[in-house]
């Protein structure tokens, strides 16, 4: 699963570099699949799954990679395929709403929040293993052989921003999904049956959390439109103050000004702007 989960981002990361376009440009991202809050909850949903194998540039790609790659090779062997899929899936769907509540009209992507639920299930084997010693103890070698990969990822993400509320629900997320699971390690991986029914909460959450962000619209085009008629009338108006001041213009010529164009561009901008938060609203 490990190595599925890496292929599957290196892939689509080799897709997006010899196809036309930009890792800065966020038209880019949403074209692969990344998560836009106008378009995530107006029907296009599916981008909750997809934006987690939509890495955000290479560095984000070669992080990700470096801090899951051996780390979910010894969770795997612990937990099972099963536990990390559901644990990876978990926290990026969950990552995603998130996003999407605290940045509603940003590009999110990237899988840093499911890298950080596996480091949480891994901690929980660990502290588990340190408290109740066993045959299944993680050795402070491998502690060794996972730390430049992990220091990699921790400094990428503090340093780039990819370590916020959402990556640390996942690390949370993580640690839970692993204390509800451990007890069975010292005989056997985690039962599907558990894993399912926590996997299934999750879902339940999620899914409770989208249905009032439903509906989303992106004003951001008429609040920009608006303050450039708003910078055009005030310089309008202004010129035409001046002229009054200096004598160039009577009052009823001043008020002509105003009347005639001043008031109906300024009108017009706020309407539009008033109507697409009505629309979004109804939405």
């Amino acid at each position: 699963m490990t190595l599925a989960i890496v292929a599957l981002n290196v892939g689509i990361f080799i897709c997006m570099l010899i196809s036309p376009g930009s890792f800065s440009n966020p038209e880019t991202l949403l074209g692969w699949g990344a998560s836009f809050g106008p378009r995530t909850t107006n029907g296009e949903w599916w981008r909750l799954l997809t934006a987690m194998f939509v890495p955000a540039g290479v560095l984000h790609l070669v992080a990700n990679v470096a801090g899951f790659a051996q780390l979910g090779l010894v969770t795997e062997r612990l937990f099972g395929r099963l536990a990390l899929a559901n644990v990876y899936f978990a926290a990026g769907l969950v990552a995603g709403v998130l996003n999407l509540l605290l940045y509603p009209v940003g590009v999110n992507a990237g899988a840093s929040a499911s890298v950080f639920a596996a480091y949480g299930l891994f901690a929980a084997a660990f502290m588990s293993g340190v408290a109740f010693p066993s045959e299944l103890s993680i050795p402070p070698t491998t502690l060794l052989k996972l730390a430049p990969g992990a220091v990699f990822f921790l400094l990428y993400s503090l340093a780039s921003g990819f370590a916020g509320p959402a990556e640390m629900t996942g690390l949370i997320l993580g640690l839970v999904y692993g204390c509800v699971l451990i007890k069975d390690l010292s005989v056997q991986t985690p039962p599907p049956r558990r894993v399912a029914i926590t996997s299934a909460a999750v879902v339940f959450m999620t899914v409770a959390a989208c249905i009032p962000q439903r509906g989303l619209a992106d004003v951001r085009p008429e609040i920009e439109q608006l303050a450039v008629v708003e910078q055009k009338t005030s310089t309008s108006y202004d010129e035409a103050v001046r002229h009054f001041t200096n004598g160039q213009m009577t009052l009823k010529e001043l008020v002509e000004v105003i009347d005639r164009s001043i008031l109906p561009e300024f009108t017009a901008a706020g309407a539009k702007y008033l109507l697409s938060l009505f629309v979004a609203d109804q939405l």
